[in-house]
């Protein structure tokens, strides 16, 4: 059935809970009606996977729809059968070609570096890559001659891309193709297994966060250790740094402030001399401080990022080129706006609340218009900031409009925004004041997926 997290089961999975809500029962007292375990209720319901053929019109007559889920379960059937038919591209071994998507070819780069990604091979030197087919399409084992690594690297940039832009991109193809290249370097000599483990790495930073965008830490964190090893293996100390980066934010997301405080230094230990390192690190102490409510220190290292940012070398600019101009100072901002909404949050300091507001209103109007799933996440952040602040009225009226976004891309780091924003505002006693606050509760608990 459909993959984990498929968006393509969302409507279903929300639209099953809204009518079990609405009949009083319990994921268990559903299940137990159907003839299911509540675990499976539980994953249909979050979209992470698709139900037999009966199940929905048993659960429409249980529940008295008037036929909704049949409807949704038939549209959600044929857009699998229609995925399905067309393979997601991934390097192929077989001698049969493999479809290349309007989306990977919108995407794919014309040269390296890209995304940040230098060649393994050549670094920023500048280097072409070959069309999509030279590595989809191929009768022989996967190539990792010049063009292969180029190749790969563009496919990579291409899938990275698209995970910032409005297409999904499924864990398996990216996964398969880290296996494949893992497999492929242990086929070869030291020469060329080196630029493939550095690639190898890349790949698991991506394999971590496509995990982490499935509430799926214990993967993720494996995929970042792999990659460390193939970082440390091949001597790439920019993989290195990304992957650390990926893995403080984990441990943010765990509200692991030590941990988060102990990858900041490792950070600083592999690079002690490049500039955007130091800024990212200082990046993720505040958010670490944020969980101790502490509001001198998160300013104190915000403070310490922004006179990083402003004093970037020519290297700075090669390497994180997305820590650069405007797309630079929405991820600083954004980071200080999350910053200080937990300050406010832990500590009721509507100081902190109000200064998360203006640094929310600053990373979204940095933001570049390509990255719509970032622009849902960084709204819902500002209307979270505006409920903490004591306006609940600033805050429904952000975030309405975000909301449909949010539905129809519910990301887990999208849906830890939604939680949080209903948590705060089902608090406040003016949530009862007016209609439209109510009806916006409501949305927010049929979009908010069980815990």
């Amino acid at each position: 059935m459909g993959s984990e997290g498929e968006p393509r089961w969302s409507d279903f999975g929300r639209r099953l809970r809204y009518w079990r809500s609405r009949a009083g029962l319990t994921q268990a007292q559903l299940g137990e009606l159907l003839g299911y375990h509540h675990s499976h209720i539980s994953k249909v319901e979050r979209g992470f996977r698709g139900p037999p053929p009966r199940f929905s019109e048993a659960a429409d007559g249980l529940l008295g729809t008037g036929g909704e889920l049949a409807a949704l379960w038939e549209r959600a059937s044929a857009g699998e059968a229609a995925a399905q038919s067309v393979p997601f591209p991934v390097p192929r071994t077989d001698g049969r070609p493999a479809d290349v998507t309007p989306e990977l070819l919108a995407n794919w780069p014309g040269a390296l570096p890209a995304n940040g990604l230098p060649c393994p091979l050549h670094d920023t030197a500048g280097c072409p890559v070959p069309p999509p087919t030279y590595v989809l399409v191929s009768g022989r084992p996967l190539p990792v001659d010049v063009d292969g690594v180029h190749g790969l690297t563009a496919l990579l940039a291409a899938f990275e891309r698209m995970t910032v832009g409005r297409t999904s991109v499924e864990c398996a193809p990216v996964e398969r193709t880290l296996r494949t290249l893992v497999e492929r370097s242990t086929q070869v000599g030291r020469r060329t297994a080196l630029p493939l483990l550095r690639l190898a790495a890349r790949y698991a930073q991506l394999a971590g966060w496509l995990r982490v965008l499935r509430d799926q830490n214990g993967l993720a964190m494996s995929w970042y250790g792999h990659g460390l090893r193939w970082a440390d293996t091949s001597g790439d100390v920019t993989a290195k740094v990304a992957l650390l980066f990926d893995m403080s934010m984990v441990a943010r997301i765990e509200r692991d402030r030590d941990a988060v405080h102990a990858y900041a230094d490792a950070l600083e230990h592999a690079a002690p001399a490049r500039r955007w390192v130091a800024t990212m690190a200082s990046l993720y102490r505040a958010r670490g401080e944020a969980l101790c409510g502490g509001l001198g220190e998160v300013e104190r290292h915000l403070g310490a990022a922004r006179g990083l940012l402003d004093g970037f070398g020519e290297r700075d600019r090669a390497e994180a080129p997305w820590l650069v101009g405007a797309e630079g100072r929405m991820r600083l901002e954004s980071s200080a706006a999350g910053a200080l909404r937990d300050v406010a949050v832990l500590a009721g300091d509507v100081r902190a609340a109000r200064r998360a507001v203006t640094a929310g209103r600053a990373s979204l109007r940095a933001l570049p218009g390509h990255m719509r799933p970032t622009r849902t996440l960084l709204t819902l952040r500002l209307a979270d900031a505006h409920a903490c602040a004591g306006d609940p009225d600033a805050a429904v009226a952000t975030a309405g409009g975000a909301l449909d976004e949010a539905l129809a891309a519910p990301r887990t780091t999208i849906v830890r925004e939604l939680r949080g924003l209903h948590t705060r505002l089902s608090g406040d006693p003016r949530w009862s004041g007016t209609s439209s606050l109510r009806d916006f509760r409501e949305r927010l608990l049929t979009a908010l997926p069980p815990r």
